[in-house]
């Protein structure tokens, strides 16, 4: 194993009693770089590659990169086939579980930098704004000009070169011994911003490699749209600019960059906290892989990290493009999509809101209308929610509705039964008020369906809304 290092830019971060230095470098097999971990001095020396999940030791890492056979493996490594004992590092062997994924925290971004990086995205979010042959693009990408000022995105004319040093760069030199300058090229700017702080520019460039450019001194967090409950992964930002657009009340967009990036510290926060993740990474056109010869696609196979790392996390394919952004221009409804991967509470509160918007239209139709005319909207349904001794109820006059989300778990009551236990409670004391008030959400939580007739609880038969 310790030749394995040898010609390589390892660099050792420490050691232990058990496992002996620990070095990381880039991996000679997948080439992610700092994501192979090696203990040269673990027996014959074992390994760990985080970018593939893969590790063991000496004998399976000649079998992994190689594909040799065990003993062809044994023999590389000058060990005897029939005697030699595997190491027991994590994930090494068939069978065996990988370790816990560990996110690390994005590296802080200097005050200076984010000083300079605001002004700059300012001005070029004027340029924009004043630009409406990128703006007519963005909006064929589902990006309006609301979104534009919300998320702060800006267009650079042309080619900008600034002082390395003016923004806390290191000083950086050619071949010729001079000082370099900080690139900021033509193209549409995406910054990020944590707290009112830009940490990250990224340009795409309307031509030429790479497409995406990050400058220099950005951090490297992903981007979130919203703290939300669930939440939908995508690669680009523009993507999830657009789903927050359409879908922003219900997830939180996330935008990772490309598919094989990992959250960081912060982000692994909200997604332990999330109840459910949809993984709608690029569904790019199946690729053949290098190493295995077998054809993939990108995004799913980068899928499966996310299921097999995050709990709640389910695998939500685009459809009508390989992206969000063309799904839009495709003429997909992306709320529906976002709402098709969600769990049943999530319709739910889409279904409130589509009451409620219609109880409010109805209402502002009603004061505009004469009374002598007939309302051609006829009654309207009244769904609405409130929070009661902490807790949230739902209160609705259709019998449908009610049943609907009775049938989902959800605490509901109809006006009626609000009217009722108003009138059983008049007079009572407010400890003696509060007491009843909480029996009866519990018997509403424990007995889905129970009613509250006369002010008592009734058996979900004898309910006539």
């Amino acid at each position: 194993m310790h030749s394995l290092l040898s010609g390589q830019s390892y660099r050792r971060v420490g050691s232990s009693s058990s496992k002996g230095p620990e070095w990381h470098g880039p991996c000679p097999v997948c080439g992610g770089n700092d994501r192979f971990h090696v203990w040269p001095e673990q027996g014959a020396g074992t390994f760990w590659c985080r970018a593939e999940e893969k590790g063991g030791d000496l004998i399976e890492f000649y079998r992994w990169k190689d594909g040799l056979s065990y003993r062809e493996a044994c023999e590389r490594a000058g060990q005897d086939a029939k005697t030699y004992t595997p190491q027991s590092q994590p994930s090494a062997r068939r069978g065996d579980k990988a370790p816990t994924f560990v996110p690390r925290p994005a590296d802080p971004v200097v005050a200076l930098w984010s000083e300079h990086a605001a002004k700059f995205a300012e001005w070029c979010q004027v340029q924009l704004l004043d630009n409406p042959v990128q703006l007519a693009w963005l909006a064929t990408r589902g990006v309006d000009a609301g979104l534009v000022t919300r998320f702060c995105l800006g267009w650079n004319p042309a080619d900008t070169w600034r002082a390395r040093e003016a923004w806390a760069l290191p000083t950086l030199r050619n071949d010729a011994g001079k000082p370099k300058k900080l690139w900021l090229p033509q193209g549409l700017v995406i910054p990020q911003r944590i707290n009112g702080t830009v940490v990250r520019l990224r340009i795409r460039r309307p031509e030429g490699e790479p497409k995406y450019y990050v400058v220099p001194g950005s951090g490297r967090e992903p981007f979130v749209t919203g703290e939300e409950s669930a939440y939908v992964v995508v690669e680009s930002e523009l993507d999830a600019i657009c789903l927050a657009g359409r879908a922003g009340d219900l997830v939180g967009c996330v935008a990772m960059g490309n598919s094989t990036a990992k959250p960081t510290a912060a982000l692994w926060r909200l997604l332990e906290r999330a109840v459910h993740v949809s993984v709608a990474l690029d569904s790019d056109q199946p690729q053949k892989n290098q190493r295995s010869g077998k054809m993939e696609a990108p995004g799913a196979a980068a899928a499966r990290w996310w299921l097999e790392t995050v709990p709640v996390a389910e695998r939500v394919p685009v459809v009508g493009g390989k992206d969000p952004g063309e799904a839009y221009a495709a003429g997909v409804d992306l709320r529906a999509w976002v709402l098709a991967g969600l769990p049943p509470r999530y319709h739910l509160k889409e279904r409130i809101r589509r009451d409620n918007a219609a109880a409010q239209a109805a209402q502002e139709t009603a004061v505009q209308t004469p009374v002598s005319e007939p309302d051609p909207a006829g009654p309207q349904v009244k769904h609405y929610q409130l929070t009661v001794a902490g807790r949230e109820i739902h209160v609705t006059d259709n019998r449908d509705v009610w049943e609907e989300l009775t049938a989902a778990g959800e605490i509901v009551f109809s006006e009626q039964e609000l009217l009722r236990l108003q009138a059983a409670l008049t007079g009572l004391d407010e400890p003696v008020r509060a007491e009843s008030i909480e029996r009866v959400i519990d018997a509403k939580q424990i007995f889905t369906g129970a009613y509250v007739r006369r002010g008592e609880i009734v058996s979900e038969q004898e309910v006539a809304l």
